[in-house]
């Protein structure tokens, strides 16, 4: 942010679907590059991580208090059992830090980088050329000259491992 302070859009974070047993109020640990912050969340009835004030946005001190690096930043959500302190829940995610003065592209990748924004996943497990001629250069290309580059995407988050590669 201009002034100076951190600035993020929405955490959003949702442990595995876990058994009937009611984990809504459960805190989630926060680690950034695999050390342990002050910062926790909270379980809400979706099982979905957000913070005592119900939100899903970090407030200015608290990503101060993540001690994040310039760049990508390994962040992971953990959720210790209540019941049973040996069972670990994580979600693992890359939160960004960027300067307010960064140049960013978004690009989509579903029906933009891929030809299709249905079958794009499955194509390339088929033996299937499913990435648009050129897009690959581009998009280097774009961040040679200094871009940051964000792709969006609708697919599952399940889908996330197979997407980056």
């Amino acid at each position: 942010h201009p002034n100076g302070e951190l600035a993020c859009s929405s955490f959003h974070a949702q442990l595995p679907k876990l058994t009937k047993q009611d984990f809504m109020g459960t805190r989630v640990q926060i680690f950034v590059n695999n050390l342990p912050t002050p910062l926790s969340m909270v379980l809400d009835r979706d099982l979905i991580c957000c913070f005592d004030d119900g939100g899903y946005r970090a407030t200015s001190e608290e990503l101060d208090m993540m001690n994040l690096k310039p760049g990508r930043n390994a962040i992971r959500y953990e959720m210790i059992h209540p019941c049973n302190n040996d069972r670990r829940y994580t979600v693992k995610a890359d939160i960004h830090l960027w300067n307010v003065t960064d140049k960013i592209v978004v690009v989509d990748i579903d029906g933009t980088v891929t030809k299709t924004d249905v079958a794009g996943f499955g194509a390339e497990k088929l033996g299937y050329e499913y990435i648009h001629g050129g897009v690959c250069e581009a998009v280097s290309a774009i961040a040679r000259n200094g871009y940051r580059v964000l792709f969006l995407t609708s697919r599952a988050i399940t889908l996330a491992h197979s997407t980056r590669d």
